[in-house]
């Protein structure tokens, strides 16, 4: 069966995957969270750019997006 892809009307994206808790950390939120944003891509035609994530892991963490979407969404409809 073939999938049907989305129209390209304008949309945003927040996926949040964290996996360092103090307690019971979690392993594999974060790998989730950036196939979400893949499949989000690939099959329903969102902009890598309106796709915004908020992760955390041992190595690598990116929590503060605060203003990112609101910013992001005056510029492009002032452009």
């Amino acid at each position: 069966m073939k999938t049907k892809l989305m129209n390209k009307d304008r949309r945003f994206a927040i996926i949040i995957g964290i996996n360092d808790y103090s307690i019971n950390p979690l392993h594999f939120c974060v790998n989730d969270a950036d196939e979400i944003g893949k499949i989000l891509e690939e099959k329903c035609a969102f902009d890598a750019g309106d796709i915004h994530k908020i992760t955390s892991n041992a190595t690598h963490s990116i929590k503060d997006i605060t203003g990112h979407l609101g910013m992001k969404a005056r510029k492009d409809t002032t452009a």
